[in-house]
């Protein structure tokens, strides 16, 4: 077939993906990023299970039954502030206080919306709290792979692991509560445009 003649009787381009006619058409199709997900969730348990603690702790304080201190758990559990212990001493402490109970409060409505709402990574883990939630989630990693590795080669006191920890414990917290906060406002902007 000539040109000429595919012109002639109402020749078209082939379109080779099917595009809707207009730009509000079109739906985004939410997109998997399992990287994502995985630095989310290592985030929400890092800052869950030292926030639960100090609720039991609090407690059985109250209930005057002494708990013990442990300095491994102290290390872990330093995720669930989010200021690191070498700064605790700086804000006031009821400005401490106040953002214990927020964080509190956040990781509780997060394990009701994971467990009630099947809700698992939100649309607001997104820009800079993704980005903090990926470095300390790779921080954490390697901080973890060094202390494995000294341990193995029966080399180093672990020091190297606990600084490689150190940018883990400021980023991992602030991913979590940003995201936390910023999901409240997207939900209140949608509920005030329906």
């Amino acid at each position: 077939m000539s040109s000429l003649r595919l012109f002639r009787e109402g020749w078209r381009p082939i379109r080779l993906v099917n595009l809707p006619e207009y730009p509000t058409q079109i739906h985004h199709v939410k997109q998997r990023e399992p990287m994502r997900s995985i630095a989310y969730f290592l985030c929400t348990v890092l800052v869950a299970l030292p926030t639960l603690h100090w609720l039991v702790v609090s407690l059985l304080t109250l209930l005057k039954v002494q708990v013990p201190y442990n300095s491994l758990l102290s290390l872990l559990f330093s995720f669930g502030s989010l200021l690191p212990f070498t700064f605790a001493w700086a804000p006031p402490r009821a400005l401490t206080m106040l953002l214990g109970y927020a964080m509190m409060f956040l990781v509780l409505r997060r394990i009701w919306l994971f467990v009630v709402k099947k809700e698992r990574t939100p649309a607001s883990f997104v820009g800079l709290q993704k980005a903090l939630g990926y470095v300390g989630f790779w921080s954490l990693s390697l901080s973890v792979l060094v202390l494995i590795l000294s341990i193995a080669l029966s080399a180093g006191s672990g020091v190297p692991a606990g600084l490689l920890m150190m940018p883990a414990m400021f980023c991992v917290p602030w991913a979590f509560f940003i995201t936390e906060v910023t999901s409240f406002t997207r939900k209140a902007a949608a509920r005030a445009t329906v």
